[in-house]
């Protein structure tokens, strides 16, 4: 229960923190829930599509929540430039919710996406 108390508090200050839209709010493109126009500019190397397709995985925004899809989309909006909120959301997730195996996978996977849409 103390570590559920812990996660839950951890969430909701990376939420307050992060001015990324929560409700109601446009921060910039494809967050107005559209996964696939989101995926689409995420292929072209938008870095904060990328990064918004991490925080629909990270809270399940109009798709199944998926800490290590969240993981691997806060990984490539790193890399492409999209540093802050990315690497603090990424390293939440990987130090409170991904066992190693699912990092290791997390990385797999980010790679492989850079690796086809080059």
């Amino acid at each position: 229960m103390k570590k559920l108390i812990y996660i839950i508090s951890a969430v909701l200050l990376l939420v307050s923190c992060s001015g990324v839209k929560v409700s109601g709010t446009n921060t910039g493109s494809c967050w107005d829930g559209d996964f696939n126009d989101c995926k689409v500019k995420a292929e072209k190397g938008d870095a904060r599509a990328q990064f918004n397709l991490g925080w629909m995985y990270h809270k399940g925004e109009g798709i199944p929540q998926d800490y290590v899809m969240a993981h691997m989309f806060y990984n490539l909006a790193a890399w492409n430039g999209y540093e802050g909120k990315a690497k603090e959301f990424r390293d939440t997730i990987a130090h409170r919710l991904l066992t190693p195996y699912q990092i290791a996978k997390a990385q797999r996977l980010a790679r492989q996406w850079m690796e086809k849409n080059r």
